[in-house]
């Protein structure tokens, strides 16, 4: 079964944090990609571009109009997925548990 766990945090906490702090969030996350690759059920990930660079596109009758940011009203953003190949939710669940919670 396909599971997609999606990641959220505030940029600003991203940005405030140190260098110590980031390696260690980054650590978690390679731990975590390296446990589903181990366990053969890592199918896909990515990270997502900052809210800075985003850019919303939508259709206007026959044009497509592309305006500036999400300009969603959050304290946090969409920041990446993972999408794993689990038997079951358990599984997934386990597998989530390695991620950082904050």
């Amino acid at each position: 079964m396909l599971f997609s766990v999606l990641i959220y945090a505030s940029e600003d906490f991203i940005d405030a944090l140190t260098p110590e702090e980031h390696s260690a969030l980054l650590k978690q996350h390679g731990d975590f990609h390296e446990h589903t690759k181990a366990s053969k059920s890592f199918a896909a990930a990515t990270k997502l571009m900052s809210t800075g660079t985003a850019m919303t596109i939508h259709r206007d009758s026959d044009d497509f109009v592309v305006t500036d940011g999400t300009f969603a009203e959050t304290k946090e953003q969409f920041m990446g997925f993972y999408l794993l190949d689990c038997p079951t939710l358990e599984d997934a669940i386990e597998a989530v548990k390695i991620l950082p919670l904050d």
